[in-house]
């Protein structure tokens, strides 16, 4: 009888660990699976950004294919500080929403005369101070895209682009 005991003991020690096994076992899993589980939302979020930012950029790109550029030849314009002689050297280029449109009017010296006309009173109106600073330029921008919205009926300027812009103190 005294051999049973050992025995017995021995046998529930081994199903004890047979237990513990089984649990170790489940929580291995169940952390590998919460692990998928996480890093396939993460993956499949990332993929939707991704895509978000794909479409994003062939919009861009159709919108770009489709636009049109106006250039002029470079201004160059007395500024209208009080105080000193200053001066304004700008290139820039206009971007308008029709390639088409945009070839029409840098063939149309009419128009093209009007654009510049409007653009040099503008630039002749503006002081060294404001223009030296970013918000400055994007107010320039503003009023110019205003002004040759005006003067290109049924045309939208969607952007100005400065290729050279010199302030001189």
């Amino acid at each position: 009888m005294s051999e049973a005991k050992p025995q017995a003991t021995a046998e529930a020690k081994h199903a004890g660990r047979g237990h513990r096994l089984k649990w170790l076992l489940l929580l291995v899993v169940f952390v590998f699976a919460l692990g998928g589980a996480v890093g396939g939302f993460y993956w499949w979020r990332t993929g939707a950004a991704d895509r978000d930012a794909a479409s994003a950029h062939a919009a861009a790109l159709t919108t770009t294919a489709e636009a049109g550029v106006i250039a002029f030849e470079p201004f160059t314009v007395n500024l209208a500080d009080h105080d000193a002689q200053r001066f304004l050297r700008v290139s820039l280029r206009l971007l308008v929403d029709d390639a088409a449109r945009a070839k029409e009017v840098e063939e149309d010296d009419v128009q093209m005369l009007r654009l510049r006309s409007a653009i040099l009173e503008l630039l002749s109106q503006q002081t060294a101070e404001p223009l030296t600073t970013p918000d400055g330029k994007t107010a320039l921008k503003q009023a110019i895209s205003d002004r040759a919205a005006a003067i290109l009926e049924h045309t939208k300027v969607t952007d100005v682009l400065f290729s050279e812009f010199v302030v001189q103190f």
